[in-house]
């Protein structure tokens, strides 16, 4: 656990107005809101930990990242 939580330390979360990029150890993956199929929320939070997109690939966020109650916000008023 101690060492995914140093991994995790660079992950970076941009979010935009058409949709976001999420920088990890794995790489820069970007997603428009109309690409997104499904999203998870974690058990513990009421913030997104796992987003689904149309091409079935899951991007896994980074647990505790900050910017991911601006993400599940924006993904609540998208969606709805």
């Amino acid at each position: 656990m101690l060492r995914s939580t140093f991994q995790d330390r660079n992950d970076e979360l941009s979010i935009y107005q058409k949709g976001f990029t999420y920088k990890s150890r794995k790489g820069l993956q970007t997603c428009l809101w109309n690409e997104i199929a499904d999203s998870r929320k974690s058990k513990w939070v009421r913030d997104i930990s796992d987003i689904k997109t149309e091409n079935g690939e899951w991007i896994n966020f980074a647990n505790a990242m900050q910017g991911l109650d601006n993400l599940t916000e924006k993904l609540n008023k998208h969606f709805l």
